[in-house]
């Protein structure tokens, strides 16, 4: 059992490693700053950081949220 929740965890820390990336790259493709991503949804510039970093998981209604806001229009 040890071996399959380290090999979970591994794989979670590779998909939140991912996410934080693609976040970060989604924004960036917006021509958005961290500043006015944070803005967008109600947040501070530190939380978009947060993000991004890993540092912070975002919950999935986050997630659809940056999706909307960095949808080029």
């Amino acid at each position: 059992m040890r071996f399959v929740r380290k090999m979970l965890d591994e794989k979670f820390a590779e998909q939140q490693k991912l996410l934080s990336r693609y976040l970060r790259l989604a924004r960036e493709n917006a021509l958005m700053t961290q500043w006015e991503a944070g803005a967008q949804m109600g947040r501070d510039q530190t939380y978009i950081a947060k993000l991004e970093s890993g540092a912070q998981r975002p919950l999935f209604v986050e997630v659809e949220q940056l999706a909307k806001t960095y949808v080029k229009e």
